[in-house]
């Protein structure tokens, strides 16, 4: 017969209590060390074109007001980095924005805090390559050739004149000595990271439906219409 006088340990809720609270102590301590007081590093893109009178220049300005030529309006930015200074509702209600349909996304997120995990103004990455760097320029030159191969399909990729091109253009712009991989139908709009250049274009698991306990989950998208452009103007353009 099972003795119920003993206290077992899934009935000892005071024991477990203690042993919470030591575990979350030594979760919020290891997260404590984890966090590098550091600033991240910047590539000085925005102290760099403020001294030469193009404030904002390279900076994400979506949103904001711009001029004929496409630069943000020097006091749109301004009043973008006083909101984020302030780091308040009351502060980003006075930016000034472009008038457009876009919005600001959410800026008042990167000032909350996670009490769960590590805090995600703790963790570091290496700074954006600058904007007059060569990794920059092959970056830029894939992305407008990415628009015009967009609509071949990637089984014709070997075949088709247009990728050889633009595996020629990025090869000459130095894309191996960027990504450390030469750009070939095989390897064309990848990503920069180990791995990336091995197996087909799209990954196999993104064939496969997902099982959400008896529901399976197909991973269809909705794709644009083949010959369609975006952006072509610059109202499009810079909202």
């Amino acid at each position: 017969m099972f003795d119920y006088s003993c206290n077992p340990k899934h009935l000892d809720f005071a024991g477990r209590r203690e042993d919470a609270r030591t575990i979350r102590d030594q979760k919020r301590d290891d997260a404590f060390e984890a966090f590098d007081p550091c600033p991240p590093e910047t590539n000085g893109d925005e102290q760099r074109f403020e001294q030469m009178g193009f404030p904002g220049f390279a900076a994400f300005t979506k949103a904001l007001a711009h001029n004929a030529n496409g630069l943000v309006d020097a006091n749109s930015f301004k009043s973008l980095l006083d909101a984020i200074q302030a780091g308040t509702q009351a502060a980003f209600e006075q930016v000034q924005l472009g008038g457009g349909k876009r919005l600001l996304a959410n800026p008042l997120n990167a000032y909350s805090f996670q009490a769960i995990g590590n805090d995600s103004h703790g963790a570091r990455m290496a700074a954006a390559p600058a904007f007059n760097s060569r990794n920059t320029a092959v970056d830029m030159v894939e992305r407008y050739w990415m628009a015009l191969c967009r609509d071949i399909p990637f089984d014709q990729y070997a075949n088709s004149g247009l990728i050889r091109a633009a595996c020629d253009d990025l090869n000459n712009l130095g894309f191996e000595q960027e990504f450390g991989f030469a750009c070939t139908p095989q390897t064309l709009f990848r990503g920069p990271y180990a791995g990336c250049e091995v197996g087909p274009h799209v990954s196999q698991f993104l064939l496969q439906d997902v099982p959400f306990g008896n529901q399976p989950i197909q991973q269809r998208q909705r794709y644009p219409q083949p010959g369609y452009d975006y952006m072509t103007d610059l109202d499009s353009w810079s909202q």
